[in-house]
């Protein structure tokens, strides 16, 4: 049989393809099929950017006021994941004690 009845070697195939930025066969095809996006002007741009911007502001106050109104006065403060340098750590202090007698037990091997 001839290899005329195969199928025709796609461009994705072809190593050469990916030496050079472009865009896929598939995904330009896909592009061209798509609707042409609406004409916006730079001015309507700007004035949805600020509307976003503003609206991401609120948001972000909303949230603020939000993590307040759950404040609890008499609950512990919640530990950072840095621990402080400052506070004494008793479990750090005991590791380090028995870290400290471990290398103190191994003796030394002169040759």
């Amino acid at each position: 049989m001839s290899m005329a009845y195969g199928c025709a070697e796609r461009a994705e195939d072809h190593p050469a393809m990916y030496k050079t930025p472009k865009d896929a066969p598939t995904f330009t095809r896909f592009v061209e099929s798509c609707a042409p996006s609406p004409e916006i002007s730079h001015a309507e741009r700007r004035k949805m950017w600020y509307e976003q911007r503003a609206h991401a502001e609120k948001k972000q106050e909303k949230e603020m006021v939000r993590g307040l109104d759950d404040f609890d006065p008499a609950a512990p403060p919640k530990r950072l994941d840095v621990p402080d340098p400052d506070e004494e750590d008793p479990e750090a202090a005991a590791a380090a004690a028995a870290a400290a007698a471990a290398a103190k037990k191994k003796p030394s091997r002169k040759k």
